[in-house]
């Protein structure tokens, strides 16, 4: 069925005006995103097909362009929307939630480990303070792959010159799900140390998130 066969109340534009963007089923909001189907297939059908494909609309933060777009009828440009919608939700959630004054770690994971624990990348978060633990702004560092961590330290301390911090806190999480340290996170955690106490930006703390659990390097005595 051709969207032009529906009836006019129930395509997905027509509905959100009448009905309310919260009236639409996933296929539909998806079909909103891609904008056209194909000779053989309406924008709908098409959105049900990547919506099956990839294991339902939770699945989508965590598919990649290569394996949207190989889907057949999903080209550059409906690619590039779904990937785009999915990188304004995530931001929305991690770079702008507030945090304020910093009072405990379980503050800090209980706003970054539903954001993180299932994600198949791995991301590395600074989170900048001035001189009464207040929060100035965190940034993502690095995003890489399942078995990937590289960070050079000067990375980190460019941006907190840059912000006139007077510490930093690290946080990654685990793709594998575990939260305890490998010998390259504390190798890695313990350059950058060394390098906070000598430009006098001391790094505090490096929080590993896992899918059930998180650990503070701090707490482990292991900086």
């Amino acid at each position: 069925m051709k969207i032009r066969d529906i009836c006019e109340s129930d395509k997905p534009r027509e509905k959100t005006l009448i009905k309310g963007i919260e009236s639409l089923s996933d296929a539909e909001l998806i079909s909103l995103l891609i904008r056209t189907g194909t000779s053989y297939e309406s924008a709908i059908d098409l959105s049900y097909e990547v919506l099956n494909r990839i294991g339902g609309l939770q699945e989508l933060k965590n598919t990649t362009y290569s394996e949207i777009a190989s889907i057949k009828g999903m080209g550059v440009s409906k690619t590039l929307a779904l990937i785009a919608c999915v990188e304004v939700a995530k931001r929305m959630e991690i770079e702008y939630k507030p945090l304020s004054k910093i009072k405990s770690i379980e503050q800090i994971v209980n706003i970054f480990e539903p954001l993180l624990k299932n994600e198949k990348q791995e991301y590395l978060y600074g989170l900048y303070l001035d001189s009464r633990q207040n929060l100035i702004k965190y940034v993502m560092l690095y995003k890489g792959g399942l078995n990937e961590h590289y960070i050079h330290p000067r990375d980190i301390f460019r941006e907190a010159i840059k912000l006139n911090a007077a510490a930093v806190i690290l946080l990654h999480n685990h793709p594998s799900g575990e939260c305890e340290p490998s010998s390259k996170d504390v190798e890695t955690t313990l350059r950058i140390q060394e390098l906070g106490k000598e430009i006098g930006i001391p790094l505090i703390d490096h929080l590993i998130i896992g899918t059930k659990r998180h650990c503070s390097l701090k707490q482990l005595g292991l900086i």
